[in-house]
């Protein structure tokens, strides 16, 4: 049962403090709310992170951390265009998307999915139900990924994988060689959760110096040493998560130092991004209350789309509809079941994905077809101000993505100054192959 009401801290005596992190597929938050009795709680974004000059009208950064060759982290990714940062440092990793690789073993990933994963870190494990012949050719296996230093190298029992772009040295065209892209991190090189790890200590270093210095100038008697005992933390992951992914976060969140292990079990909780978007919902738009009607969440984030179904209760408050031990008739009331409960991972980024896919089909032949020149081209597609998120109608005039400088010319292929028009028809195409899996809800 879900209530939102706001009302005063009175269970206690003492000032609390709550830090909630939300590390999502593609992009991250992080509020908290200082609980002083009988006071409401207010919830404040952050929206300075560690590494930013100034604050910003943004409360999100991208999830992406860069390491140097020896594993350090060398940067989490607090600015919108990093890449410049990576441009002078040799050999160098970056993590992304490594959320959905904490994703329930026993679910099984679409064949058709794993080719768009397997660009974002490239020893996709495969599912527990999944055979070994149904992984399609070229997706590495756990520990397979080449990288320096790695056993395949060392002893030099690793013959070189042709589908391996990793391993090959590409000469890239002029001008857009000066724009090196890092490699992407494998599991031999840094597991998931060991850079969920060290994306929440980013983020709790941010959180420290960011309220420390907020509150600090409401109550010059604040200090974070006097607070710091009685600091909880809530933690989001997508619905259908078990204990298993709970754990794994709990973990990352002792190893990163936001608790130590003894006290872990009480000062970290967890909520499904699916009731978690309830309180948004509720909170932007009260009269919500008012309707007695059923409520359907639909959360279409980066890497999944969670979709939570609830229906207002007598007193005011919410109960979800599908439970995981529901029992429903007929395809549209299962699929609901299943999609509520586990949440589609049919996210942006495979929009991004099948874009790099269409470009790469497009620039074969041309001087720009180069798998990392391609990498760069859909960086920009998927940027804020790129054509993925200027898109609204495929009527509309068409968009220009801008991936290179002026230099960059090729009339054949219809590149002028570093730019190439995309149609509205065939932005809407990446666009309807994501929202397919919807069509039949």
């Amino acid at each position: 049962m879900i209530n939102h009401q706001p009302y005063p801290y009175d269970t206690g005596t003492e000032q609390l403090l709550v830090i909630g992190i939300d590390v999502g597929t593609t992009h991250s938050g992080v509020s908290y709310a200082l609980l002083e009795p009988g006071k409401v709680p207010r919830i404040q974004p952050l929206t300075r992170f560690s590494g930013q000059r100034e604050e910003t009208d943004k409360s999100k950064i991208r999830s992406v951390v860069c390491y140097d060759q020896d594993g350090d982290v060398i940067a989490a990714c607090s600015k919108p265009d990093p890449e410049h940062m990576w441009s002078e440092i040799e050999d160098a990793r970056r993590a992304e998307c490594f959320k959905l690789h904490l994703r329930p073993r026993p679910t099984r990933l679409a064949a058709e999915k794993r080719p768009q994963l397997e660009k974002i870190w490239p020893s996709l494990e495969p599912a527990e139900d999944e055979a070994e012949n149904n992984i399609p050719p070229g997706i590495a296996r756990v520990g397979e990924g080449k990288v320096k230093g790695s056993r395949g190298e060392r002893d030099g029992t690793k013959e070189e994988d042709p589908s391996d772009i990793s391993s090959r040295k590409v000469v890239e065209p002029q001008p857009l060689n000066k724009r090196k892209v890092p490699r992407l991190v494998a599991d031999d090189f840094k597991t998931p959760v060991r850079v969920f790890t060290d994306f929440l200590q980013y983020h709790f270093k941010s959180a420290k110096e960011y309220i420390t210095e907020t509150e600090k100038f409401l109550d010059p008697t604040f200090t974070w040493s006097a607070i710091e005992r009685n600091t909880y933390f809530v933690l989001t992951h997508p619905n259908g998560w078990e204990r298993k992914q709970q754990s794994q976060m709990r973990d990352a969140a002792v190893a990163a130092g936001l608790v130590n292990s003894s006290t872990a079990a009480h000062r970290i909780a967890f909520v499904t991004e699916g009731e978690a978007g309830l309180h948004f919902c509720l909170d932007k738009n009260p009269e919500l209350r008012q309707n007695r009607g059923d409520l359907l969440v639909v959360d279409c984030g980066g890497g999944t789309i969670n979709i939570s179904a609830y229906s207002q209760t007598e007193n005011g408050g919410f109960k979800e509809i599908v439970s995981p031990d529901c029992s429903f008739h007929g395809q549209k009331a299962e699929q609901l079941a299943n999609w509520s409960i586990s949440g589609l991972r049919q996210g942006s980024i495979l929009v991004t994905s099948r874009a790099q896919d269409d470009f790469t089909e497009r620039f074969k032949d041309s001087q720009f077809g180069f798998n990392d020149v391609v990498e760069v081209t859909a960086r920009a597609f998927d940027k804020p101000e790129g054509v993925k998120c200027m898109f609204h109608d495929p009527a509309d005039r068409p968009c220009f993505a801008e991936f290179g400088c002026l230099r960059d010319n090729d009339r054949k292929y219809g590149i002028s100054g570093g730019k190439f028009k995309v149609e509205g028809m065939s932005s809407v195409r990446n666009s309807l192959r994501w929202r397919r899996d919807l069509s039949g809800f």
